[in-house]
């Protein structure tokens, strides 16, 4: 389904090859629940409701949308909200967003797999020195002026000499899916594609 293009800061940085898995989501999407508000995974199914069978309230919806976002790389607008109120509508929402996306499109999906020194660089230590660099957190949390930072950082001539093109494409997509997080879902103007 995906090729692991290396090590990740936050997540793991992806190349799709084909659609997202569906039956893939929904055990992330479970597991986010079921840690949120503390259900055991096996009485979450597709059909489950969040508040009708599973007891969340507004501000647990709140903070529900907030973790898929940042998990799937996606945005949930207000509108869209009052409408992903099943595991399997939230779990449709984000199988649809990824599978509109390009096939060839690399993908971030943040999670468990970085290590703690790194989370929330967008190297996570390429250089000789093993130094993580470009932040775009602080305090745990997506900052605009660090993502707008790196960008600017890593687009500067010198700073791009000591990484491989692998390395330089593995930094970009991290901060391009962090601004897209953090700052528009487009992502930054100059790495739109036409």
């Amino acid at each position: 389904m995906f090729k692991h293009l290396g090590p990740a800061v936050e997540g793991v940085l992806f190349k799709t090859e084909k659609k997202v898995n569906k039956k893939d989501i929904l055990i992330k999407v479970k597991k986010i629940v079921s840690e949120h508000l503390g259900v055991e995974e096996s009485k979450i199914s597709e059909k489950s409701h969040f508040v009708e069978d599973l007891g969340a309230d507004s501000l647990e919806m709140t903070e529900l949308h907030m973790a898929f976002e940042e998990k799937f790389g996606i945005k949930v607008s207000n509108d869209e909200a009052e409408k992903l109120m099943t595991v399997g509508s939230v779990v449709n929402h984000i199988v649809n967003h990824h599978n509109d996306k390009s096939a060839n499109e690399t993908i971030y999906l943040s999670g468990d797999y970085g290590d703690e020194k790194s989370a929330g660089y967008a190297d996570p230590g390429y250089q000789k020195d093993k130094k993580p660099r470009y932040p775009t957190k602080r305090d745990g949390e997506y900052d605009e002026e660090r993502i707008r930072a790196a960008w600017n950082y890593i687009h500067k001539a010198k700073n791009r000499k000591p990484y491989t093109e692998e390395q330089l494409k593995h930094i970009e997509d991290v901060i391009i899916s962090a601004w897209k997080i953090a700052i528009d879902k487009d992502g930054p103007p100059s790495a739109k594609k036409d």
